[in-house]
């Protein structure tokens, strides 16, 4: 009961960044999904590069389609290249770098409130990951479902977060996660704060900050800083800091 009071009080206290704009609707940066799709007819892709300490740089590319206002489609994959120094099978230890694609990812979103005034946005996403056997630390195959919230608080500010159930289905194990996020726009720049976590041992928390720019009605550039919880399949939860750049690129609807 404890760690739901403190989700609670995490999703209505905290300050957090919600990254949208009037023209754009985008997830990126940072690990929160926003509770908006990307409208009518109107296509988006989501592309971010990282680097993870150590020695592994991760891309990651989204496609969404609105099928209608509040309703739409989005699949992507993701990659991974890193030097490998254990041989995961032997436990011996090796020196190789390695490629691969880790997941791909197939979704649907439903804008349930759309965000009006100081009326809150609220959205629900379902995901399936499937593990495609192409990277040997890959967890397998798991599905999400994320609950999104979005709230202004005055005009430049918002706040924000997501419950997020995970499944991944090999080691029959279930997650509950949460996100909650600060933003604040200043011209054509938007600032990140961002915290999140789980709760598998206890309530974990790690952070990341960035800053997003518009560069024109349809396209977002942004940067992102913080700590990732890589979940390894042999040697479990690992936190490294990442460094991300990424891009936003909205086609509207002809």
């Amino acid at each position: 009961m404890k760690k739901y009071i403190f989700l609670l009080v995490v999703l209505t206290t905290s300050l957090a960044f919600s990254q949208t704009t009037e023209s754009i609707n985008t997830d990126r940066p940072g690990l929160s999904t926003n509770p908006h799709t990307v409208g009518d007819g109107v296509s988006q892709l989501q592309y971010g590069i990282s680097y993870y300490d150590p020695n592994s740089v991760n891309s990651s590319v989204l496609i969404r389609y609105g099928f209608y206002e509040k309703f739409e489609f989005n699949a992507g994959y993701n990659t991974a290249f890193q030097y490998v120094d254990k041989d995961y099978a032997s436990f011996r230890r090796i020196s190789r770098f390695q490629y691969g694609t880790t997941h791909i990812n197939f979704g649907a979103r439903y804008n349930i409130l759309q965000t009006d005034s100081y009326i809150p946005g609220i959205g629900i996403q379902a995901t399936a990951f499937f593990d495609i056997g192409d990277y040997y630390v890959n967890t397998g195959s798991f599905y999400n479902f994320i609950l999104s919230v979005d709230q202004k608080l005055v005009k430049d500010l918002r706040i924000g977060g997501n419950i997020i159930s995970e499944v991944e289905l090999a080691l029959n194990y279930d997650l509950f996660r949460y996100t909650s996020y600060l933003s604040y726009s200043y011209q054509d720049f938007s600032f990140l704060a961002e915290m999140y976590g789980d709760f598998v041992r206890d309530i974990e928390t790690d952070w990341d900050f960035g800053v997003t720019y518009q560069y024109d009605e349809n396209m977002l550039i942004d940067i992102n800083y913080g700590e990732r919880c890589l979940n390894h399949f042999y040697d479990g939860p690992q936190t490294y800091w990442n460094a991300e750049i990424g891009l936003t690129y909205r086609i509207p609807k002809n």
